[in-house]
Parts: structure tokens; C-alpha cells; sequence
């Protein structure tokens, strides 16, 4: 891992800022896996995940006001961007799919040079007008179908990334026609901080924010 930081103040202190640029790795995150059911035990914890972790934090602090006034304002804006990685993962570098919630279809996977966490889903690629819009098997004759039966007028057109005519919709694993869409781990977080004080009172503020996540609804 390495870092590069700079601090600079102005004014005797009253105005100073700190940026630091970072890139780190760790190799040793923790992380279930599952154990086939023959060794009696559903998962076991591994630390042979790795993850890197690289962006840069940027930190302003002020004392706008007077320092010999009755009124004292501290303020300090905190802003990160940070992009990660899977690195690598246990079992030979196999991705690892689970479920979050009682909604099967909201699953995320864990893939080596996707984010942590991505969502794992199919890639749609827009909506069937007729029933003559959607493909058929040139082998079989048959359109193209899910587990439920051919796609008709209406249906969303999945991408069929294997190329079998069929989407397993009823697969929450590893799923052939899925693919790491989407990052739900925010690029941009901050916090800003005020405390101004009177005499003996103190009124603190804090707001937090986030932004460039994806959300999956």
C-alpha cells in the first residue's frame, strides 16, 4: 500500500486543508464460503479475499470568525472518493453468489475486478412490442423462453449471454445469463462539521452525505 498526503494552514492556523491520495490493499478480508454437504457444515470463514481500495480524501478546516469574539465558529468539510476491487477470492479465484432479503432476484456477487458487492443481474435489453420480436432457436424452432414458458409481447428482452434460448429465472446462483451490474458502494462520502459557540453554550451541527451509488429497487 502507499500514500501521498500535503497539509498547508494560512493565517496562523485559521484556515488549513489536508489531502492525502491512497491506494491499499488487503489480502486477508474475511468471508464465508460454502463447504459441500458431504463435511457437515454449510460455510466456513476464509481470510484469502483480497480487496483494493484506492482514491483520495480531502479534508478543510476554518475558524471564520474573530478569534477574540463572543462568538467562536469551527467548521470542517470532509470529502472522500473511493474506488474498489476484488483483487482475489478463495477456490481458485471462483465467484461467490448470495442473496439479500426474501427477494430472490436481489442477489450481488462477489467477482474478482468487480466492486464488492455488485448486484447480479440479468442485462435487459428493452421490452418485446410484439411476439414476432422475440427470437426463436433456429436449431429447435422454439422461442425464446424462461422457466415459465416462451417470452411474448410485453416481456422484457434479457440478454441471453450463453446463447441457449433460456433464462433460468428460478437460478439465485451462479447464473449463466447474469452479469456484476451495478455498484451499491458510494464513490463520493463526506461530512461537514460546525460547532459555534456562545459563552457557555455550544449548538453542534454534523450532516453527512453520499453520492454515485447505485440502488437496486
Amino acid at each position: 500500500q502507499w500514500n501521498i498526503g500535503l497539509d498547508f494552514e494560512i493565517q496562523q492556523g485559521k484556515y488549513s486543508a489536508a489531502i492525502d491520495v491512497f491506494n491499499r490493499e488487503n489480502s486477508l478480508m474475511l468471508r464465508d464460503i460454502v463447504l459441500p454437504v458431504t463435511s457437515g457444515y454449510s460455510v466456513a470463514k476464509t481470510n484469502a479475499t483480497g480487496v483494493r481500495n484506492a482514491g483520495v480524501e480531502l479534508t478543510l478546516t476554518a475558524n471564520p470568525l474573530p478569534a477574540n469574539g463572543i462568538i467562536k465558529w469551527f467548521s470542517r468539510l470532509n470529502i472522500s472518493y473511493v474506488k474498489n476491487r476484488i483483487m482475489s477470492l478463495p477456490n481458485g479465484g471462483r465467484d461467490y453468489v448470495f442473496v439479500e432479503g426474501d427477494r430472490f432476484d436481489k442477489s450481488h456477487i462477489l467477482s474478482v475486478g468487480s466492486p464488492i458487492n455488485a448486484f447480479y443481474l440479468y442485462k435487459t435489453l428493452g421490452v418485446y412490442s410484439t411476439d414476432d420480436d422475440v427470437p426463436v432457436n433456429k436449431y429447435t424452432g422454439e422461442r425464446f423462453r424462461s422457466a415459465n414458458g416462451p417470452y411474448t409481447a410485453g416481456a422484457f428482452h434479457f440478454a441471453d449471454l450463453d446463447g441457449d434460448y433460456l433464462i433460468d429465472i428460478f437460478n439465485s446462483g451462479l447464473n449463466p445469463d447474469k452479469m456484476p451490474i451495478g455498484d451499491p458502494n458510494p464513490k463520493v462520502t463526506g461530512g461537514w462539521t460546525n460547532n459555534i459557540t456562545w459563552k457557555n453554550f455550544t449548538l453542534g451541527l454534523f450532516f453527512n452525505f453520499t453520492f454515485g451509488r447505485d440502488i437496486l429497487n
